[in-house]
């Protein structure tokens, strides 16, 4: 049986004693951890360590660590580049994309996109709490990066250098996936009402790829967890 699994941002080089945030805290009192349970301590950016919990209370979650570990990434990077939708949907795809194994998750600000800049733009750092959330469940050492929400134009120039630059077009011709094994790959999603005529002309100039999913429009969050998984198997070589 797998260890419950606890977020620790700073995890020690030797074995010593170690007071963990309210959250961590929270989350292991909602698991009914006490003094003796072993769990695994992760800071989602590659390492983990094992632990024995000392004290779990109202006021503190106290644990004996281990020296820290490193899980180096496997394989090349994906990046999901998205147009902002609603908040429960953003939500649910960083959650899922995490789960997946995506490496970063760039906000875009497209001419569609829900919501505009302003008061309702999305809130980062509750996205990263959700990463975090999805990394315990699904023991992924490493949580996507976070960033945005950037112009299209901007999210284009700035995508990681030598990646494969893609996206998914609703209504396109079938654009075969090019060979995906051993790149970094930008994969860019659209809002739900599509990339506007501008908008796709910008992709082209770029020199983004259009990529095929289907004859059938899917909405956001599926078809980002459908994108994600297809690149990820074709960058493995599955």
């Amino acid at each position: 049986m797998s260890l419950r699994r606890l977020y620790a941002p700073q995890l020690p080089a030797a074995r010593t004693q170690l007071s963990l945030g309210e959250e961590s805290r929270h989350h292991a009192q909602v698991l009914r951890l006490g003094p003796g349970d072993l769990v695994q301590l992760f800071d989602a950016a590659g390492g983990r360590a094992q632990a024995c919990v000392v004290r779990c209370d109202k006021r503190a979650l106290v644990c004996d660590v281990e020296p820290v570990e490193h899980v180096a990434r496997s394989g090349p990077l994906l990046t999901l580049a998205v147009c902002v939708p609603k908040a429960s949907k953003l939500e649910l795809i960083v959650r899922m994309a995490c789960e997946l194994g995506v490496a970063a998750v760039q906000l875009v600000q497209s001419e569609r996109a829900v919501p505009k800049f302003g008061s309702e733009a999305p809130k980062l750092e509750r996205l990263r709490r959700i990463a975090l959330e999805a990394c315990a469940q699904s023991e992924q050492a490493y949580a996507p990066e976070l960033s945005g929400p950037l112009p299209l134009s901007a999210a284009v120039a700035g995508s990681p250098t030598g990646a494969l630059k893609l996206a998914c077009l609703e209504r396109s011709e079938r654009a075969a996936w090019p060979a995906l094994v051993g790149h970094a790959v930008y994969l860019m999603i659209g809002p739900e009402g599509g990339f506007s005529t501008e908008e796709r002309a910008l992709l082209q100039q770029a020199g983004v790829q259009a990529v095929w999913l289907g004859d059938a429009v899917l909405r956001v969050e599926t078809a980002c967890v459908v994108a994600c998984a297809l690149a990820l198997e074709r960058m493995r070589g599955a």
